[in-house]
């Protein structure tokens, strides 16, 4: 079944992305950690939809980059138990 979920994270903004702007760099960011990510409890994140809210980022010693605090909405598909998948079968091992 497909869903739209919010989620809550912090999210590491490397410094090569600090010439965009913040909600830029915080969408490209978010979509190179989470986009095609397997979770045995969200399911396949397909995709990030919309970012909702960046909070204040902060800095720490040890590390180059920025790291926000986002609430985000992201394209999640989790199979549901006898749910059918209707498509053509590619290969098989």
């Amino acid at each position: 079944m497909y869903r739209i979920t919010t989620i809550q994270d912090a999210i590491r903004v490397p410094p090569d992305k600090f010439a965009m702007k913040s909600r830029e760099a915080v969408m490209q960011a978010l979509s190179d950690k989470y986009e095609c990510l397997l979770d045995p409890k969200l399911g396949v994140v397909l995709s990030i939809i919309s970012v909702d809210r960046i909070s204040e980022g902060k800095i720490f010693p040890e590390d180059p980059g920025v790291h926000y605090p986002v609430v985000f909405k992201a394209l999640i598909y989790k199979p549901e138990l006898h749910e059918l998948a209707i498509g053509e079968v590619v290969d098989n091992t």
